[in-house]
């Protein structure tokens, strides 16, 4: 995954999504290990099958990673809350109590069975990843606990690629928290992590927000690790041409982490919009009529019957082509092509990217 390729967050419910003829505008999906628990009694769905999502992924070919999804497991009420039902009924909760907390960890044997857990129910995922817990500004250490579960992990993934996922609070991250990490999980052997800002509205980021980031990647790229902003949705390929291999997105959803820890839908309740074309910004399904059409000859978004899975698959290939540019043409080029769209977050983020370039030359 490189040259700005993008992974689809999928929600489990996104089966015509995943399985959308070649070419596809992504290269390889991510979903929650929840989806992959049972549904509680009092679900609609209670008693059916919870492998779809994977089944259709697997007949469609495309690579997938399993977010363990494990700082839910720290949310006070996790061992009650409606929400967290599904992750409590995933087996890697059997090793710990509930509320997860990082002291309970340093217990050697416990902490290993939890990872063993967590690693047993990614079978046939292209990577595998450790289950994490959240880095913040303030607060009890983390790091030493999940630079071991990741250890744990590289040295058990077999024919599996060995993953990290990375969550911090944005104030974390604004102090420079990624920066100081990206030694330290060098020496775990992994090569790929996939960061999670927590409370950053990622397509409305500052300038100072979007520095911290491209600071966090340049760090981990002197280490020789890819670093995937995850769930970052239009601000993907601007931090692409700041450097990033690629980046994780959803359609609609999935385009920020959430300030809650756990959300029930992942991200319901959102209308489904329309990517404007090298626009930077989106509109109502109603007016897309108004503005430029898809550059795919095939995409049939713009037509007046078109159903809601065309118009995610659109927003998909905007964000793709997009991608695709800035890792061609890299941050100079790109910052000219974000700062020429006016539109005002866009310009923000060229404005920083053409700093940064200048600074460099």
């Amino acid at each position: 995954m490189a040259n700005g390729q993008i992974y689809l967050r999928a929600r489990h419910d996104e089966l015509e999504l995943v399985s959308s003829p070649s070419p596809r505008p992504f290269g390889a999906a991510i979903l929650y290990a929840r989806y992959l628990a049972p549904y509680p009694p009092d679900h609609p769905r209670a008693g059916q099958t919870t492998t779809e999502l994977v089944d259709t992924l697997r007949v469609a070919q495309v690579q997938y990673v399993i977010d363990p999804g494990t700082p839910a497991l720290t949310k006070r009420d996790i061992a009650s809350a409606k929400e967290g039902a599904r992750l409590r009924q995933t087996p890697m909760v059997a090793a710990i109590e509930l509320p997860l907390r990082g002291d309970d960890l340093r217990n050697r044997r416990r902490r290993e069975r939890f990872v063993d857990d967590t690693l047993t129910m990614q079978a046939g995922a292209a990577a595998v990843a450790a289950p994490y817990l959240e880095y913040k500004r303030r607060g009890s250490d983390v790091r030493r606990v999940n630079l071991a579960m990741v250890r744990r992990c590289v040295a058990s993934a077999a024919g599996q690629m060995p993953v990290a996922f990375i969550q911090a609070t944005l104030a974390a991250v604004l102090d420079g928290v990624l920066t100081d990490l990206a030694p330290a999980y060098a020496a775990t052997g992994v090569t790929r992590v996939f960061v999670r800002v927590r409370g950053l509205d990622a397509e409305a980021a500052s300038a100072r927000e979007f520095s911290a980031y491209l600071d966090g990647i340049a760090a981990f790229n002197e280490v020789s690790i890819e670093l995937v902003p995850d769930c970052v949705g239009r601000l993907g390929p601007p931090l692409v041409a700041g450097g990033a291999p690629s980046f994780s997105t959803g359609a609609v959803h999935f385009r920020k982490v959430p300030w809650p820890l756990l959300n029930k839908s992942g991200g319901g309740g959102v209308e489904v919009f329309y990517e404007v074309d090298g626009g930077f910004h989106a509109v109502a399904r109603s007016t897309r009529h108004t503005v430029q059409s898809c550059f795919v000859p095939r995409c049939v978004a713009a037509a007046p019957n078109a159903s809601l899975d065309d118009l995610r698959l659109h927003n998909l290939h905007v964000l793709r082509e997009e991608s695709r540019l800035a890792a061609a043409n890299g941050g100079a080029w790109y910052a000219a092509r974000l700062i020429a769209s006016g539109q005002p977050q866009a310009v923000v983020w060229g404005e920083t990217l053409r700093e940064r370039a200048q600074r460099a030359a």
